[in-house]
C-alpha cells in the first residue's frame, strides 16, 4: 500500500510544486537498485500513468537521451532512484521530462526489480520503448 500512496501523490499536480524541495531531499540512495539490464516481462500491476525509473549514472543518462522523446510522449513521470548530489540533480534538466527523486524501496518489492532504467506500462516492465 506505501507504494500507491506514493504515487497517488507523485501523479497529483501539486506533488512536489516547489523545485527547491529536490535539492533538501538529497541523497537519495538505494542501493539494492543498481544499473544494469532488465528483460521485458509482463507485470499483474497497473499504474496510473507511466513510470520510469533511472539513477544519475551513464546508463540511465544514455537510455534517456534515447528514449525521452517518446516517455515525453506518452507522458511518462520519472523517479530517480539514486542521485547524491545538487549536480548530480541538475543533469536531469536537461530532459524535457517529470523526476522526481525518491527511495526506490518499495518499488523493488512492488515491481521485483534489482536493475534500472525502466519502463513500467501497459502491464509491463522494459528498457526497449518502441
Amino acid at each position: 500500500m506505501k507504494v500507491n500512496l506514493l504515487v497517488c501523490l507523485l501523479f497529483s499536480q501539486m506533488a512536489f510544486a516547489q523545485p527547491t524541495l529536490y535539492g533538501q531531499m538529497l541523497p537519495v540512495d538505494t542501493p539494492q537498485l543498481t544499473p544494469g539490464k532488465v528483460a521485458t516481462r509482463a507485470i499483474n500491476i497497473n499504474v496510473p500513468r507511466p513510470l520510469f525509473i533511472v539513477g544519475d549514472d551513464a546508463l540511465s543518462h544514455r537510455w534517456l537521451a534515447a528514449y525521452s522523446s517518446q516517455l515525453k510522449k506518452m507522458n511518462a513521470v520519472g523517479m530517480i532512484v539514486n542521485v547524491r548530489t545538487p549536480q548530480g540533480l541538475q543533469r536531469f534538466s536537461r530532459y524535457p521530462l517529470q523526476t522526481y527523486p525518491i527511495q526506490g524501496h518499495d518499488l523493488i518489492n512492488t515491481f521485483s526489480l534489482s536493475h534500472y532504467p525502466v519502463l513500467i506500462h501497459d502491464g509491463k516492465i522494459t528498457q526497449i520503448i518502441k
